[in-house]
């Protein structure tokens, strides 16, 4: 191997460890540096996209994952189709706690492709299939509660008294 080879090596044994470690952002630097070594390196890419994922830069991880798909390891690319839809699923939960609902249902949409791809691949794989499936059912749940805010009133009349009530309770039918 080269000296760019053997260096990019080192440089991704050291984020590997780095990385198993948690010092996400410390591996990250790491393997920035094998990238430089091999800029071509689908796996260096993917490690990267890895490493990005762990400090929950998601949208820094998902370049880096397409990067890793340019090969024609088919382990390689389930691995990474799979990884692409864990960082949309996560990006989406992350807009669903900030109530910015279309927008996580458009990530869970792209998880569930990208899950739906690694599928194709290893169609065995648990973790593929379990998150599919949690990511549709939170896809389910929100694309709900948007339907329901819809139906709600944005704001409620102030003609009347507030400290009279508006409207009669009605007995509940059990």
């Amino acid at each position: 191997p080269s000296g760019d080879q053997t260096a990019a090596a080192k440089a991704v044994r050291d984020g590997n460890k780095l990385l198993t470690e948690g010092k996400y952002a410390d591996a990250l630097a790491a393997y920035d540096q094998a990238a430089a070594q091999l800029p071509d390196s689908p796996e260096v890419a993917y490690n990267r996209g890895i490493a990005l994922c762990k400090l929950g830069e998601f949208a820094k991880a998902e370049p880096a994952f397409q990067d890793a798909l340019k090969t024609g390891n088919r382990e390689l690319e389930a691995r990474t189709k799979y990884n692409l839809g864990r960082a949309a699923h996560a990006a989406a939960e992350a807009k669903a706690e900030k109530e910015d609902l279309p927008e996580a249902v458009k990530d869970l949409e792209r998880a569930i492709l990208f899950y739906q791809d690694a599928l194709k691949l290893t169609p065995q794989d648990a973790d593929g299939l379990r998150n599919k499936d949690q990511a549709t059912r939170l896809m389910q749940y929100l694309q709900k509660r948007i339907e329901e805010q819809k139906k709600q009133p944005t704001s409620q009349p102030t003609s009347q008294p507030t400290s009279q009530p508006t409207s009669q309770p009605q007995p509940s039918s059990q």
